[in-house]
């Protein structure tokens, strides 16, 4: 019985080729597009997902610091650079912390290797348990000590390709300069590489291409609570609640804390941000997933009633070939078969085009946008779903006028050649379609007007002819 339906199917697509490929080609753009989209917010909602342990892994922020005189909001995602050791030594609570900050001046650091010089600006340092918390994947090198003690590096895949090429780096000497202004203190550092991790993954909230061991830097042992200079994290143990934890947090500066020595500061208020909310939370919360979803949920729906409405236009003509059918013994239940097979194969094939066409077009969109989408994304479970959510429902929604409407009529009806009219449902179906089309184009009109109010705002400045320096650190 598949067969037979298919090869009607087969014959109705030989009849009106030019029908087929235009209801076709809409189906699959919009099915792409609705498939990019999917991609991107899967992408935006796995931000820091790698880790092994992201479910436990929060970073310290600071919301606001208590002085003599008054409570300030402050909002910064650091703390004190002392804040790291007391964790593990007062609190149980805690696994492990690992600590990331940047003892030198300069935006960008200058390694010197065989007289060539490389610069990177996305260079840290961090504590050596930053291997024990993140799953950053160590592909050269011993996890346990590759931070361990001063004068140490370690290296992303990509970074250490561009210094060495293929050459082996563990054992090799990375020359850097790192002011921080300490006086009779050397600036000049040679550098041991130790270690090489895989590249970060781009929806990553904290991109490393260089961490320097913690220890390198001179004024480590002399940092105190005035300073909120680092970003701190902690790994909770399984069975730890983080709001029951994070009022606790303000008792270190009332046990550590000295009046003589810090004369302002009197406590600070801190919270624990899981690190798989901090990049919807730095970006405006789920706001933008909720616009991406709506953008992609309509592109679908122009896309699925054009294909109902082309095919409901095209119904009417086979309202013969079922008055037949059903004087040669169909029921009804057959036809509806017939009808949502042809219609749910249809839609499986534009699902396996645009598939294709997102294979094509994935790279340049990552070009374009600095993502790092993949096409094995769309193998993931939720994924499959959704997929096979968006089939059924086109399927079901593409065949159910001829499978539930046309199939009701009598044979005498059609077989006596009276037109079965389908015109007031296929008029609300361009309807809603232009409403769609209409809004979309409003507020594309609305982020036009706004770009261009930004680019073209006088600042109250002349911007022409003009530059910025950044100008070295001198002793």
């Amino acid at each position: 019985m598949l067969h037979n339906y298919l090869t009607i199917l087969w014959r109705n697509i030989y009849r009106q080729p030019v029908h087929f490929i235009l209801n076709l080609s809409c189906l699959t753009l919009g099915i792409t597009a609705a498939l990019l989209v999917l991609l991107y917010l899967d992408f935006e909602l796995n931000y820091d997902r790698s880790h092994t342990y992201a479910d436990r892994i929060y970073r310290i922020d600071t919301r606001s610091i208590t002085t003599h005189e008054k409570v300030i909001e402050v909002d910064w995602q650091s703390t004190p650079a002392n804040f790291g050791p007391f964790l593990q030594q007062d609190y149980p609570e805690i696994e492990r912390w690992v600590r990331f900050f940047t003892f030198w001046q300069n935006d960008a650091v200058n390694f010197e290797y065989q007289k060539k010089i490389y610069e990177e600006a996305d260079v840290f340092a961090a504590d050596s348990s930053v291997f024990q918390i993140f799953s950053f994947d160590l592909i050269e090198g011993n996890p346990e000590n590759a931070l361990k003690g001063p004068d140490k590096i370690v290296l992303s895949e990509s970074f250490a390709k561009r210094i060495f090429g293929d050459k082996n780096p563990i054992g090799e000497i990375l020359l850097s300069r790192l002011p921080h202004n300490l006086p009779d203190t050397e600036e000049a550092y040679n550098l041991l590489v130790t270690g090489v991790y895989r590249d970060m993954p781009k929806n990553s909230h904290l991109i490393a291409q260089a961490m320097v061991s913690a220890e390198t830097d001179p004024h480590l042992d002399n940092y105190y609570f005035n300073d909120f200079n680092v970003f701190t994290y902690a790994l909770l143990y399984s069975e730890v609640n983080p709001v029951d934890f994070t009022p606790k947090l303000s008792q270190i500066y009332e046990k550590y804390l000295s009046a003589d020595r810090e004369p302002v500061l009197m406590s600070a208020h801190h919270e624990l941000t899981p690190i798989t909310k901090i990049h919807l939370k730095e970006t405006g919360g789920l706001t933008y997933i909720y616009i991406f979803s709506g953008v992609g949920l309509l592109l679908l729906l122009i896309a699925s009633v054009s294909y109902v409405n082309l095919t409901t236009a095209q119904a009417g003509r086979r309202a013969l070939e079922i008055g037949i059918r059903k004087v040669m013994g169909s029921n009804r239940r057959q036809l509806i078969v017939q009808f949502l097979t042809e219609s749910l194969f249809f839609t499986l094939v534009a699902l396996t085009l645009a598939i294709g066409l997102v294979m094509l077009s994935i790279s340049q969109l990552n070009e374009m946008l600095g993502l790092q989408l993949a096409v094995a994304q769309l193998w993931q479970p939720q994924l499959l779903f959704g997929m096979l959510v968006i089939v059924l429902l086109l399927g079901v929604l593409g065949g159910s006028y001829p499978a539930f409407f046309l199939s009701s009529f009598e044979p005498v009806t059609v077989t006596k050649g009276r037109r079965i009219q389908g015109a007031p449902f296929r008029n609300v179906l361009v309807a809603v379609q232009f409403a769609v089309a209409i809004f979309v184009l409003i507020c594309t009109g609305m982020i036009c007007h706004q770009l261009r109010y930004l680019r073209q705002k006088d600042l109250g400045f002349d911007q022409q002819q003009m530059v910025m320096l950044t100008l070295p650190n001198s002793k």
